[in-house]
């Protein structure tokens, strides 16, 4: 990744207080127990032993909560990227990879959670911009290092295919969470649909790295 381009790097550690740290530990055992859907705000600062005001103070709602997380897995995905250097449609395919083994490999039951939710969760409280709309600029800035010597470049509008590219992620991942797909068919499958897109614009990318 280039030093001037978008970044998914999650909130920073520095607001990081152990009070959120308890409440966000407190809520992923939640999820663990039982389900997203079933856990309230009052189960988690039960949980944590502190008042709905101060939940409140640190998350506006629950969702924002499972945004913060959100954010933390994507930026466990792109510690890959510090080291290579990804750039151009190889960096999404590579990214995508990444992101997968995040969501299936570290935590599998908070992983299905935040799949499901991927097009849908709000901002942070450290962001102007929802998670999606994070993945789309930093889609959009690899393409923007390949799209130039695209051919034909007329027919490609980087917008709308990094538009697609992410509805692809996004739909793929929430599939096989839902399924519980075996996570090496899901980064195949996943994979193959970055690369037909890529390739349908003219865009030359490796497959992701073999297990």
């Amino acid at each position: 990744m280039t030093p001037d381009s978008p970044s998914l790097e999650g909130p920073s550690t520095a607001s990081d207080s152990p009070t959120r740290k308890r409440i966000l530990e407190c809520a992923l055992s939640a999820i663990r127990a039982e389900s997203w859907d079933a856990i309230s705000v009052s189960r988690i600062t039960r949980d944590a032993g502190v008042a709905k005001g101060t939940f409140f103070l640190h998350f506006p709602s629950k969702e924002h909560l499972l945004t913060w997380v959100l954010e933390d897995f994507f930026a466990g995905a792109l510690k890959f990227d510090r080291d290579e250097k990804w750039v151009g449609p190889d960096g999404i395919v590579r990214f995508s990879d990444a992101l997968t083994q995040e969501f299936r490999q570290r935590d599998p039951v908070v992983g299905a959670a935040l799949l499901m939710r991927l097009a849908s969760l709000p901002p942070s409280t450290e962001s102007d911009a929802a998670p999606r709309m994070k993945i789309l600029e930093w889609v959009r800035a690899r393409l923007g290092e390949a799209l130039p010597i695209a051919l034909p470049l007329e027919e490609i509008d980087s917008a709308d295919l990094a538009f697609l590219l992410v509805a692809a992620l996004e739909n793929t991942l929430a599939d096989a969470a839902r399924a519980g797909e075996d996570p090496a068919r899901t980064r195949r499958r996943l994979g193959a649909r970055l690369l037909f897109l890529l390739r349908s614009a003219g865009l030359a990318a490796d497959p992701p790295p073999s297990e």
